[in-house]
């Protein structure tokens, strides 16, 4: 049985993408899984951010960000919104995006990436 306990795998980053603050990542399985995504949670304290990026073609990554404590507000392309608990961003290959807690309290957000899926006759959906 592999189990892993909130904060083995966390590390500190300090203005991820040029966002401001300081977030803290906790990276699951990471090294250790087979699956074609990675998972995280990441921890925004007030007025910190990950700023805004790009997945380009040497790097192409879906995102999908999920708030599970907290606020934060996001972009993607040219749109800016609000996001609260439960609320989800997907991010898809190309598209410019990045959070920022706007707020003065902390927020928590579970990130799942990884290359987009490949459907289609006879290819399994990632």
């Amino acid at each position: 049985m592999r189990i892993q306990r909130r904060g083995e795998q966390a590390i500190t980053a300090p203005q991820v993408h040029d966002g401001p603050g300081e977030l803290t990542i906790d990276r699951y399985f990471a090294g250790v899984s087979r699956l074609p995504v990675s998972v995280h949670v990441w921890e925004f304290p007030p007025g910190a951010g990950e700023g805004p990026h790009t997945h380009d073609d040497d790097d192409a990554l879906a995102e999908l960000y999920l708030v599970v404590r907290g606020s934060v507000r996001v972009t993607a392309g040219d749109e800016t919104a609000e996001l609260h608990e439960g609320d989800a961003l997907y991010a898809a290959p190309g598209e410019p995006h990045g959070v920022l807690n706007h707020t003065d309290r902390p927020a928590t957000l579970v990130l799942v990436w990884g290359p987009p899926a490949v459907t289609g006759p006879g290819s399994p959906t990632r």
